[in-house]
């Protein structure tokens, strides 16, 4: 079994190093002794065909609160509070966010573009009583007009059980559009509660680019949301992004070249 602290040893993604007790502490210094000592682990991490079980890694998180904060903490490492949210929060509502062929989305994994040209299925418990949820994905990389404002890829309020089509669809999901020669862009799920009764938001369009700018910090300050479900993934140029570009944005498709 590969633990996680194999993660931080061969991969630039570094897991966070504090820890709730001294015995943890001990327990995962072992593990990176041992895990530096094998040859073939780093032979594997090296070429690049080092496999991780994530659901092998999933049992291993046996303190519920630990497991929150280290997704705090990778979410920080990230850089999604700073260039989402503008605050910090524990993700305590699991949302379950898959798209097809099983292209799950966890914490920074990478997906293939091409996957995900439908949206995905998204599982939710119920909200609170007297609650709702909003939900909302965006891009704080992949707006090509303002630097500082977000792409906005789908969002729905209102939504008051643990199924999405009891919500309103205000922004109709649009699959990640990386542009080619630009390497990896996040994009993140945020799932809001929602205490308003009714937010009647809405966009101008949503075929041009301009339209889908927005910023997930103002949106929080508006309507006065509490983030509490935060799922996100990476995701690079393939060729059903020049489709999206060409069909759905009504935008000249970018090509970036790096000169040397």
């Amino acid at each position: 079994v590969i633990k996680m602290a194999l993660l931080r040893r061969f991969f630039s993604l570094q897991f966070p190093k504090r820890f709730s007790s001294r015995q943890v502490r001990y327990e995962r210094n072992n593990i990176l002794r041992a895990n530096r000592r094998n040859a073939e682990l780093e032979r594997a991490a090296r070429k690049r065909e080092l496999v991780i079980d994530l659901e092998a890694v999933r049992t291993e998180e046996q303190d519920d609160w630990h497991r929150k904060k280290c997704r705090k903490e990778l979410a920080n490492h990230f850089g999604i509070f700073k260039d989402v949210h503008g605050q910090q929060f524990m993700s305590t509502v699991d949302m379950k966010i898959v798209y097809k062929e099983s292209n799950t989305v966890y914490n920074g994994n990478i997906l293939a573009a091409h996957k995900l040209v439908s949206p995905p299925n998204v599982s939710l418990p119920p909200p609170p009583s007297g609650t709702q949820w909003t939900l909302a994905l965006t891009s704080p990389d992949n707006h090509l007009l303002y630097n500082e404002k977000e792409l906005l890829l789908w969002l729905m309020v209102n939504i008051g059980t643990e199924d999405l089509s009891s919500g309103r669809t205000i922004v109709s999901y649009l699959p990640p559009v990386p542009p080619q020669g630009t390497g990896l862009h996040r994009y993140v799920f945020t799932l809001y509660l929602q205490t308003e009764l009714d937010i009647n938001t809405s966009f101008n369009g949503e075929d041009w680019l301009e339209e889908r700018t927005f910023s997930s910090k103002e949106f929080i300050l508006e309507h006065r949301l509490n983030p509490v479900g935060l799922k996100y993934f990476q995701c690079q140029w393939d060729s059903s992004v020049h489709d999206t570009f060409q069909n759905k944005l009504c935008y000249p498709e970018p090509v970036y070249h790096l000169e040397v």
